[in-house]
């Protein structure tokens, strides 16, 4: 006889054999394996040899790549352990979204593994922006709905219809902003493993990425980046003039994890702007990439034709 327990048994069977799958994708050595043959081949140059005796290279891999292993483990895993969720679950989380996302990763080629990751999901058709998604849905799961719907959708008799699309509007509309969609990219991760930490170091690895994100929105002609992040990283983030923006009337709420999170975008040309003018060196650094170049073989170094300063219309490097 099939009791009700069996199915539960078998999907929690189930559970256990994908987490085991990811574990075995993830594994110490074969990211190495993936780190030491994507500098060495992946971008069709010897990315090892260019870097010369900098310790990182800094890549933009496809997540739909043979190498894109290589961003994702330290995603899932930064998450899983700063959330205390299953690999699978975080995985899962973002895994529709791999055909429009790119990882933006800092590899150490001494000990060729990652050391951080941001994801940037890209304008598409199929299933848009994960922040903005998340940010509007109509569901239980969502913290900002109550306040949306409070601020924007009362009404007088307070039964205004709520429509996603239109609460997206909205939420533009009372930051006195337009964010095209089709403009904009979502930087819907950014982890950094441990080891690699710095703590807002200007010389990190989150630094490194941070430029490094900046520079491939600029590259393929993106003008706004949209996101949900962590309080604590958002604050270091924002102390370097205030590159982002929040939506007025919504507050931080647990995302995905226990921390407080805040939806928050950055208009490319006036966030830029606001890093120069709040500190010279510091606008060098984020945006020119100015010293990181010691320590890092960054994206405009060997792929000059879309990253360039020149390329994208920025005055040259000093």
């Amino acid at each position: 006889m099939t009791t009700v327990r069996e199915p539960l048994e078998q999907f929690e069977q189930m559970g256990a054999m994908v987490e085991r799958e990811l574990d075995e994708r993830f594994a110490t050595d074969r990211v190495s394996d993936l780190c030491k043959d994507f500098l060495e081949q992946g971008m069709g140059i010897d990315l090892r040899e260019l870097a010369g005796a900098r310790r990182f290279v800094v890549a933009a891999i496809p997540a739909t790549s043979e190498y894109s292993d290589i961003g994702r483990s330290v995603e899932t895993k930064v998450f899983a352990n700063a959330f205390a969720r299953s690999t699978t679950d975080v995985y899962e989380d973002y895994h529709d979204y791999d055909e429009s996302s790119v990882f933006i990763v800092v590899i150490d080629k001494d000990y060729q593994q990652p050391a951080g990751n941001i994801r940037i999901i890209c304008p598409n058709d199929t299933t848009g922006l994960k922040s903005i998604n998340d940010l509007v849905e109509d569901k239980p799961s969502n913290p900002w709905l109550d306040e949306i719907k409070r601020n924007f959708f009362s009404g007088t008799n307070g039964d205004d219809e709520y429509d996603p699309h239109e609460a997206w509007d909205k939420l533009c509309s009372s930051a006195g902003v337009s964010i095209n969609t089709s403009e904009t990219f979502d930087v819907a991760t950014i982890a950094v493993d441990p080891n690699y930490s710095t703590n807002g170091s200007m010389n990190g690895t989150s630094l490194a990425l941070y430029h490094s994100c900046l520079r491939f929105a600029l590259g393929n002609g993106i003008k706004n980046l949209m996101s949900i992040q962590d309080i604590k990283p958002f604050e270091i983030l924002q102390s370097f003039g205030k590159p982002f923006d929040v939506f007025p009337n919504l507050e931080p709420h647990p995302y995905g994890g226990p921390y407080d999170t805040i939806p928050a975008y950055c208009v490319l040309d006036r966030g830029m702007r606001n890093i120069r003018e709040a500190n010279e060196f510091v606008g060098r650094v984020f945006i020119d990439g100015h010293t990181l170049g010691k320590d890092y073989l960054l994206l405009s170094e060997y792929m000059p034709e879309q990253f360039s300063n020149q390329s994208i219309s920025l005055p040259p490097a000093e």
